[in-house]
């Protein structure tokens, strides 16, 4: 017990706003380190659109295969390659033929579909 009369010696604890501002402030950074690639490659996008450019042969088939074997995959999203297909057809500079077996060997053998050039 203590001197003045109270049965516990408690020290009530002050909260510390420049602390917390701290630590909000040092989360918010790692956070902005840690950020993800961006999600399009703006670069292989470019191109890409030249390799569908240098297709002059009307009724060529390309797949997503042929595309990166001649430009290589994207950074960020994988997706972007499929993207760019869907983004052709609807422009109508491709139409899709058919499915064929992927010839990566990261794809184990499965279907991919193949076009044909339109334009």
């Amino acid at each position: 017990m203590s001197n003045d009369g109270t049965l516990f010696d408690v020290d009530v604890p002050q909260y510390d706003c420049n602390a917390y501002d701290q630590r909000i402030t040092a989360a918010n950074a790692r956070r902005d380190t840690l950020q993800l690639q961006p999600k399009r490659d703006q670069y292989w996008s470019e191109q890409a659109a030249w390799w569908i450019n240098t297709l002059t042969t009307r009724g060529e088939i390309i797949t997503s295969d042929s595309l990166i074997a001649e430009i290589g995959l994207p950074t960020g999203s994988p997706n972007q390659v499929g993207a760019r297909f869907a983004a052709w057809h609807k422009a109508g500079l491709i139409e899709p033929v058919g499915y064929v077996t992927s010839t990566r060997g990261t794809n184990h053998g499965r279907a991919v579909r193949s076009w044909r050039v339109t334009k």
